[in-house]
């Protein structure tokens, strides 16, 4: 058995944290496939830290008695009003030793010490249903699906799809009212607020069809051709950073990128609130990403997101949790179901095809 301590990453573990990505993924993004790069971000956080700063994130390290690195997980403060649980490697042979459960202790104490006002979520992998059966049973609720989103590859088998999920600790706005029109995505959307409440989180959301009067929208729009991905975030309220767009302008920015060789997939997140969103649903043609309540935290407070995908084409083999499953279903996301693979923790999972 295995004797692994949680600690919080420095500088000189940089090249075991990227060797532990390189094992797990084909290709990685980011500093944590460059050991230069992670050098410098860690010594920044702790820098930060020292100086009694928040950092832009805490990086915790699973280290064995020899003081080998078998595992890393990340907290990155890397969304106005939101943390990340993110980037979790533990070595296979490391896997089953507690090692996750004590990484995550290790995050939920950052959270609190550097990111108090902040709410807490998570993107867990498709390809392996036990990180999403984790995250659940620390508490975080499936509001979503990204469908071959990131162009990282795990052993050959192309772009990753993930599973997005929040904190059902935290708390959230208990009313509002959102302009979805009926179909899938409504009852996706639904699914997920059903998700929620059913783990403790009292939230009430009324949906609407909403009438036909978009408007302007307040719009941030990043293109990034070498990762395959473009995104467009869309509110009613000015904010730092965005500028001011036609809603038929916003039209035309999404058939543009669905024009583009190099943009595989195109995320659309909308003030759920407002006619844009329900318009959106209806123009675009575009499937169910996340329903995510309190999404943007704006000078005006909270508002609930509405996520849309355009995603890559092609068959992908995925493992999901039930509540990820019944999401994609509601979703009507194609997928082709394939075989029950038990239960993970009382909690059912199914092999699914997607395409």
């Amino acid at each position: 058995m295995l004797r692994l301590t949680a600690r919080r990453a420095h500088s000189g573990d940089a090249s075991q944290i990227t060797d532990l990505f390189e094992q797990e993924y084909d290709r990685y993004f980011g500093k944590f496939s460059d050991d230069e790069l992670l050098s410098e971000s860690l010594e920044s956080a702790t820098m930060s830290i020292e100086g009694g700063e928040s950092p832009w994130g805490v990086v915790y390290v699973l280290q064995d008695g020899h003081g080998d690195v078998r595992g890393v997980s990340a907290l990155k403060n890397n969304r106005s009003g939101w943390c990340e649980y993110s980037s979790t490697v533990i070595q296979p042979e490391a896997r089953g030793e507690g090692g996750y459960p004590a990484l995550h202790r290790r995050r939920r104490e950052a959270h609190k010490d550097y990111f108090p006002d902040t709410k807490g979520y998570t993107q867990t992998v498709s390809f392996s249903a036990k990180s999403q059966n984790g995250s659940l049973g620390a508490g975080f609720v499936p509001v979503g699906y990204s469908d071959a989103q990131f162009f990282e590859a795990n052993k050959g088998d192309g772009r990753i799809s993930t599973a997005y999920m929040l904190d059902s600790n935290e708390e959230y706005t208990a009313e509002a009212e959102i302009h979805v029109p009926e179909g899938p995505i409504r009852d996706a959307a639904s699914k997920a607020v059903e998700n929620l409440n059913g783990c403790g989180v009292d939230i009430d959301r009324s949906f609407v069809s909403g009438g036909r009067e978009p408007g302007k929208l307040e719009v941030q729009a990043r293109v990034s051709p070498g990762i395959g991905q473009a995104r467009l975030t869309a509110l009613g309220d000015r904010r730092p950073g965005s500028e001011t767009r036609e809603y038929e302008e916003v039209l035309g920015w999404i058939e543009d990128q669905k024009e583009k060789p190099a943009i595989e997939w195109i995320g659309v997140e909308v003030d759920a609130a407002i006619p844009a969103a329900g318009a959106l649903v209806q123009d675009t043609e575009m499937d169910f990403e996340r329903y995510q309540p309190d999404g943007a935290r704006t000078p005006d407070g909270w508002r609930d997101l509405l996520g849309l995908q355009h995603r890559p084409q092609g068959p992908r083999n995925r493992e999901l949790i039930e509540p990820v499953f019944e999401i994609v279903k509601k979703a009507g996301l194609p997928s082709s179901y394939r075989e029950d693979l038990g239960e993970f923790s009382e909690t059912a999972v199914h092999r699914v095809e997607m395409g």
